[in-house]
């Protein structure tokens, strides 16, 4: 079947104040939620394409997706009313198209969208991070943007390959590729990933599919079993995790959807919701579940939704927020305690929302 690429453009708790009741609520229920962009960080070279990002403590990890870039940039979220640019590494070689991102300990690890790399890059110093290491993992290019890193391993969709990767990074300065998994049908352009015990689920968009591979011998991964859903996964992009529970986005059906993996070699569609109005244009629709909550984004609209998938069978979109010059093209979003920290690629910017 002909390839669905992606544009080549560049994962709370509610507020318990039963005692104050929202015009229209119901005495003794709490106010829905409400998102709010509390502050945001902007720069032209450093945040250029801001993208994919990863939050640990006080700093957020920013991948930028202009190939004139080529950099990761540190942001100081110590107070997220006041994000703060404090470090940023570019290199021309390596770091060409800089798209998914993981920070683990003293590094971050990077795919590279158009040269088939992942890269190590020491954080230890957030004012002056350091490439340190790279390997070539892919035999072609294309726009790698899932990872997930567990032990000494991180395991890479590549959409161009049909493939799984898996690369040992124990040392980090010199990652090598331990594992390969290739399947045209369930990994037709693997586009995501998630790690639950030995099993990873990995979402294929020309299929409308989610795949489970068998990584308990890394240099060996298997597909065990897959789900398709024409429906309610069609286009299925992005995908987190809460234990059992699979949250996955389905940007050509503008849905996000949720699946039981309890069984890995049985996958199940639970529930399904259509997030926002659809529209013509394909979108970009990272996430984040905080609590309650799973938080959405759509680059088409500039605009983050909150859905309460308390109860699984029917998630129910319950707030937004949209601001086309804060958050223009929210392509990238981490999350950490009440807010999430979305790369706003069209503007430059980092800009941080609170879920309250």
């Amino acid at each position: 079947m002909a390839k669905r690429r992606t544009p080549w453009t560049p994962i709370f708790n509610p507020d318990p104040r039963y005692g104050a009741v929202a015009v229209g609520s119901t005495p003794g229920t709490p106010p829905g939620p409400t998102l709010t962009v509390v502050g945001s960080v902007f720069n032209s070279t450093t945040l250029d394409g801001a993208w994919y990002n990863d939050v640990d403590g006080n700093y957020c990890y920013v991948t930028c997706s202009t190939p004139s870039q080529r950099r990761m940039t540190v942001v100081d979220i110590s107070n997220p009313a006041t994000p703060a640019i404090v470090g940023s590494v570019q290199d021309v070689s390596r770091l060409t198209v800089p798209a998914g991102i993981v920070k683990d300990g003293n590094y971050c690890y990077v795919t590279v969208a158009n040269n088939a790399r992942l890269v190590a890059i020491d954080v230890s110093t957030p004012a002056s991070p350091s490439v340190v290491g790279d390997v070539i993992v892919a035999g072609s290019a294309g726009s790698a943007q899932g990872i997930v890193k567990d032990g000494n391993y991180c395991y890479l969709p590549w959409p161009s390959t049909d493939s799984v990767y898996v690369v040992d990074v124990s040392t980090p300065a010199t990652p090598s590729t331990t594992g390969t998994v290739t399947d045209a049908t369930d990994l037709d352009w693997a586009n995501h990933v998630v790690k639950i015990g030995t099993n990873l689920f990995v979402t294929a968009l020309n299929t409308d599919t989610i795949s489970t591979i068998d990584v308990s011998t890394p240099a060996s991964p298997t597909v065990t079993a897959s789900l398709t859903d024409a429906t309610n996964l069609n286009g299925a992009s992005w995908i987190i995790n809460d234990g059992n529970t699979l949250y996955v986005t389905a940007p050509f059906s503008d849905r996000l959807t949720v699946v039981d993996a309890s069984n890995p070699a049985s996958l199940s569609v639970v529930g399904s919701v259509v997030v926002g109005t659809p529209t013509a244009s394909f979108t970009y629709m990272p996430m984040v579940k905080i609590g309650d909550y799973v938080c959405v984004a759509r680059s088409d609209v500039d605009t983050i939704y909150a859905v309460d998938v308390s109860t699984p069978a029917s998630p129910t979109v319950v707030a937004s927020v949209t601001d086309s010059t804060l958050l223009d093209f929210p392509a990238g979003m981490s999350g950490a305690g009440n807010f999430l920290y979305v790369g706003a690629a069209a503007a430059d910017r980092l800009t941080v929302v609170e879920l309250s």
